[in-house]
């Protein structure tokens, strides 16, 4: 049984349906490799991690699709390319969601609020996630990004309801149907009069926000020593 494939130094290219069905557990990709293309690993359920070296500047959206098992990503911190945060395939600044890595054993994920665009097949297959923090930097959800992933997972986007309007989502998401939004609210207090050392004071509070609705307020007599 062939579990480890030694690339050689002189790799450019890795093309389609290069080590399909292979039950490899990782790939280290050489440096000096430019590029992946479609379908290279089809259907490698054993691979668990993949090492991107600094020259990759290409990887095709369906790489790494069917992989199932792949538990991180590893890239190398001198790419001008991309980068690994806590395991996730992005472009190097940050604004591009590639690949979650489906076999990540993890129940929560806040995708970073940098981000931007999610491309087609990031989370497909991704079975673990009960709950998916989204951004409200997020612009674009593109086709079948989360294609197969876990039906029941929670997914709360941190932008208002009308924002998340504004979100282009293509086809082949279901999981974001029923996307929640979370509570945006800024609560200022000023005292009433002047104040002085242990006075019990009474406080004007200004609640505002862009959705209030499900908020509730619990109300306190504060005095200036701290006590309540």
């Amino acid at each position: 049984m062939i579990n480890e494939v030694i690339l050689p130094k002189n790799l450019k290219r890795i093309e389609e349906s290069a080590f399909s069905m292979l039950p490899i557990t990782s790939i280290d990709i050489p440096e000096g490799c430019v590029s992946i293309g479609k379908w290279p690993f089809y259907d490698c359920k054993n691979l668990e991690t993949v090492t991107i070296p600094s020259t990759l500047s290409l990887i095709d959206g369906e790489a790494f699709r069917t992989c199932t098992a792949i538990t991180e990503y590893i890239v190398s911190e001198d790419s001008p390319y991309y980068c690994s945060v806590d395991g996730v395939l992005m472009n190097k600044d940050r604004t591009e969601l590639f690949s979650y890595p489906s076999g990540n054993s993890r129940e929560t994920y806040s995708v970073p609020d940098t981000v931007v665009t999610i491309d087609s097949w990031a989370f497909e297959g991704v079975n673990s996630l009960q709950s998916l923090i989204l951004p409200d930097s997020l612009e674009h959800v593109c086709k079948s990004a989360f294609n197969t992933a876990n039906s029941q997972m929670e997914v709360t986007y941190l932008g208002t309801q009308s924002k998340w309007g504004e979100v282009i989502v293509e086809d082949d998401n279901d999981v974001l149907a029923n996307v929640l939004f979370s509570n945006h609210f800024k609560i200022e207090a000023e005292p009433v009069g002047t104040v002085r050392p242990h006075d019990d004071i009474t406080l004007y509070v200004h609640v505002s926000g862009d959705d209030l609705t499900g908020v509730t307020y619990e109300w306190y007599r504060i005095y200036t020593d701290g006590s309540q």
